[in-house]
């Protein structure tokens, strides 16, 4: 008996480390696709927001051509006015 309970823990713990990494995987914050320079033809979006674990200004772009989206982040004291009046609208 006490083998089969051990076998059931241990499945379930190897089923959530391999749903904790596809998850990771997955996750678009996590892409590439942040980063410093937003490539030519891409526009910017309405979609600004605080990104709570660094406190930084995070700016959506949209790229017309492919679909994809790129996320920017601002210096926080730049863009401070503009984020407060997007999340009054």
């Amino acid at each position: 008996m006490l083998k089969w309970i051990l076998a059931y823990f241990g499945f379930q713990l190897i089923l959530f480390l391999i749903l904790l990494l596809v998850a990771r995987k997955k996750d678009r914050r996590l892409h590439l696709e942040q980063a410093e320079e937003v490539p030519d033809g891409c526009i910017p979006t309405r979609e600004i927001s605080r990104d709570p674990s660094t406190g930084q200004i995070v700016t959506v772009y949209y790229d017309p051509a492919t679909g994809k989206r790129y996320y920017r982040q601002e210096a926080a004291e730049s863009k401070r006015g503009t984020l407060s009046f997007h999340l009054r609208k």
